[in-house]
């Protein structure tokens, strides 16, 4: 499986980042939320294909955008847990 990382801004007021959520925890068995917004998950689907899984999900103004990851990252100030998470599963 690859890694991606999938980011998404909702503009609707009182956005539903639960259902955002839940789409990608129940979509996606390996998942993590690194930041608000930000998640990284593994799949064997395409960027393509994730996202149009997961368009179902927002609204048509809301943003999202999922990057296949290399395994090269670099960051700073995340939680003990989310960044060994991260390391594994780059």
């Amino acid at each position: 499986m690859k890694s991606y990382l999938v980011i998404y801004n909702l503009y609707r007021p009182n956005q539903d980042y639960p259902k955002i959520e839940e789409a990608i925890e129940t979509q996606f068995q390996t998942s993590k939320r690194i930041m608000r917004a930000t998640w990284v998950i593994k799949s064997r689907l395409d960027a393509g294909q994730i996202r149009s899984k997961l368009s179902q999900s927002i609204d048509s103004n809301d943003q999202i955008i999922i990057f296949e990851l290399s395994g090269n990252a670099a960051w700073q100030g995340l939680e003990d847990e989310t960044s060994q998470w991260v390391e594994d599963n780059l």
